[in-house]
């Protein structure tokens, strides 16, 4: 009885350390995965104001675009922004640097 309590002992060891291993390799890779850096190429775009505001309060790009994600989010959140503070908040990212080219 002592031998089949120690062999089952044993296995269920074994599966522990073969699974902390498991753990170890899979945590590995997806943090190597994770901390890869994409080439994102940039481009510089003009978006008049009226096209900002229209986008920041209905979620509509420009073009008439309807953006799925956007549209409910945009009526929802952002519609209780006034004229000045879309104004402020448009003047803002146009303050910010481009990005630069590698």
């Amino acid at each position: 009885m002592k031998r089949l309590l120690r062999w089952i002992g044993v296995g269920l060891g074994s599966i522990a350390g073969l699974a902390i291993v498991a753990y170890a390799v899979v945590y590995v890779l997806s943090e190597r995965v994770l901390q890869h850096t994409y080439a994102v190429p940039t481009v510089a775009i003009s978006v008049p104001p009226e096209a900002f505001t229209q986008l920041m309060r209905e979620g509509v790009a420009l073009g008439g675009r309807n953006l799925t994600t956007m549209s409910p989010w945009a009526r929802k959140l952002l519609s209780h922004l006034t004229d000045s503070e879309i104004a402020a908040l448009y003047s803002y990212l146009h303050t910010m640097p481009e990005a630069a080219h590698k």
